[in-house]
Order: structure tokens, then sequence, then C-alpha cells
């Protein structure tokens, strides 16, 4: 039978909560990733070590620090909301070799000055900071340039 001790998240405060990232990505796994902004879009594909950016080549080692960086997705506060989908400033989709793994839409929306709304999977609206999804697309662009 299942201990309380089996489901970390029932003792989890707030505190911990805001220090873990609302998304495990599988980096191993993943064998595409696509980014879309309002002005671009950016689509990654990785096979046998080999990266490519629309087509262009990238250092593999540089895409795996970006796709860290992209998927460890930390609330900026705990506050779960169900906001009016305001503007989408950044789409992201991450595809997988295992057939029977769903691909993960991740999708943030404008919310304030200095937050943005998360959905995972079109669920979980949680807020993040806005300087994290601003620095994601501007790494995206750095690598793909």
């Amino acid at each position: 039978s299942a201990h309380y001790s089996d489901f970390p998240f029932l003792s989890a405060t707030q505190e911990t909560i805001l220090e873990q990232s609302v998304f495990s990505g599988d980096y191993e796994d993943t064998t595409s990733l696509f980014l879309s902004t309002q002005e671009n879009s950016y689509h990654f594909t990785k096979w046998d070590g080999i990266v490519l950016c629309n087509g262009q080549s990238v250092e593999e080692h540089s895409f795996y620090d970006f796709y860290k960086f992209s998927t460890t997705l930390i609330p900026k506060e705990a506050l779960v909301v169900k906001a009016e989908e305001a503007n989408q400033v950044l789409h992201q989709e991450l595809s997988y070799t295992e057939p029977e793994k769903q691909t993960d839409m991740i999708d943030f929306y404008s919310y304030s000055e200095s937050l943005c709304l998360l959905r995972i999977n079109g669920a979980n609206d949680i807020l993040i900071d806005r300087r994290t999804v601003s620095k994601i697309i501007s790494s995206c662009q750095a690598l793909c340039s």
C-alpha cells in the first residue's frame, strides 16, 4: 500500500514549490523543439548528436544548455490562476522519439509587466517571471543566428 512519504508533493510547502520546475523535459528522448514568438519561429531538430536550427548546424552542448534553460520553468508565484488568454508571447513544442509519448506544448502569455502566464499542455496556469521568458527568446535567437 502507498505510504504518505511516497508522495513528497503532499508535504510540499509554497517555498519548495517555488524552487522546483513545473516541467521536466526529457533531453535524451527529445528529437524536436519548436519555438514561436510573435515575430519568428525556430525549429530545432536533434538526431545522433547533430542539432539543426531551421536547417543550420548548432553546437550540441549549446543546444543542451538552451534546452535545460528553456524547460526549467520555476514559478514566480505559486498562485494558480485561470486567466483569459491574452497575447501569446512564446509557444514551445517538444517532440520525442518514443511513439507513445505525446508532444508537450508549453505556452507563455502576457500577464503583467513583470509576469507571464505559463500553460503546460493546456493546463496548470502558473505565473512565471517575464524576464525568464525574454531570456528564452533572446537565447534562442542567439543560438540560431
